[in-house]
């Protein structure tokens, strides 16, 4: 590992299982163009500028805030103490009679199914590799604005294509870096859409592909014990529907949801927990936009003849806390902020 780098990824410790196993596999697929440079090549246009700057828009979401870690359990099962049953008795009458017994401790026990996932790169010419047209060709092309993330460290979605040891950025002028690139691009758009929609219904036949479960299947409700089949109630998400609520309804429900979940965490025994609240970025801007008014004047109603009278605040003081939770990417909520994660891919 490079120095710096704490831990290292998944990505790493794959590439050093390959390079441990080494070996090759032979293909029937023809090489596939375009290549950077040559004949045809993609940059081979004579008196190019150095700077290429891409347009390429990279995705954004929870996918940048999960840590990965490599884990060869593959039927791994998470224990769970879910309570403990209600006891039976009476309390005695004389101090020789029998005390009411306590009810036993329950567990539930949970699973994770692996996805299978794969990519293969384009064939390559290996003859191809470092040619030019002539003199006229620039070989120093540098792009500007990575295109993918940068490393496994870096925001976003860069964690699920890069491993810590690689670098930054693409090499438009080596054919076999810009092909696992190219590999890597496809494993971003995939993953970060499964991370909400994996369901194992698609998994194919013969288990070439295989697809984990999303959030969409995670945070639901009817848990069932993963040996037994038994049902586990104490582990069923918090499901609030809010459709066709205005900002203001939306604001009074994220308010006590928020605080249902902080004080469950803490009786359970789990807090301080680290908090996000995941969105797209167009929710985020309304909700912004309305939060600091209803926030500042939050139950501030009161009745006089009939009438309802919500207390005033500086219209000052509202839009500079609507900038704040927008350049801070958060929303304040009993005076604690729950950071906001902006995903371009949740359904």
């Amino acid at each position: 590992m490079p120095p710096g780098v704490a831990e290292s990824s998944v990505l790493d410790q794959l590439l050093v299982e390959l390079q441990q196993r080494g070996g090759t596999k032979a293909t029937a697929m023809p090489p596939v163009g375009p290549y950077m440079h040559g004949p045809d090549g993609l940059w081979s246009y004579p008196g190019l500028e150095r700077a290429v700057i891409s347009t390429r828009v990279r995705p954004r979401g929870l996918a940048g805030s999960i840590p990965s870690r490599a884990n060869n359990s593959m039927n791994p099962l998470y224990p769970y103490l879910t309570g403990f049953v209600e006891g039976t008795g009476t309390q005695p009458d004389a101090s020789c009679d029998d005390c009411p017994t306590p009810g036993p401790m329950k567990n539930c026990f949970q699973t994770a199914v692996f996805g299978r996932y794969c990519y293969q790169t384009r064939t390559l010419d290996i003859t191809r590799m470092g040619q030019i047209i002539n003199r006229g060709e620039f070989t120093d092309l540098m792009i500007w604005n990575d295109p993918i993330g940068g490393p496994a460290n870096a925001p976003g979605a860069a964690g699920i294509v890069y491993p810590n040891s690689a670098p930054g950025n693409i090499n438009l002028n080596n054919e076999v870096s810009v092909r696992f690139a190219e590999i890597g691009v496809a494993f971003q758009n995939k993953l970060m859409r499964q991370i909400w929609e994996g369901n194992p219904t698609n998994n194919s036949a013969g288990g070439g592909y295989r697809e984990f479960p999303g959030l969409d299947i995670l945070v639901g409700t009817g848990k069932r014990d993963a040996v037994t089949g038994t049902a586990c109630p104490s582990l069923d998400s918090t499901i609030v529907n809010a459709a066709g609520q205005d900002t203001a309804q939306l604001v009074d429900t994220l308010t006590y949801t928020m605080r249902y979940l902080k004080s469950l965490a803490t009786s359970t025994g789990l807090g301080p927990a680290t908090w996000a609240l995941v969105m797209r970025e167009e929710l985020f801007f309304e909700l912004t936009a309305a939060w600091p008014c209803n926030y500042l004047t939050y139950r501030c109603v009161f009745q006089t003849d009939n009438s309802n009278i919500q207390g005033s605040f500086d219209m000052g003081d509202a839009i500079a806390m609507r900038d704040a939770m927008r350049s801070g990417n958060y929303l304040v909520v009993d005076g604690v902020r729950w950071n906001v994660i902006v995903d371009d891919a949740l359904p």
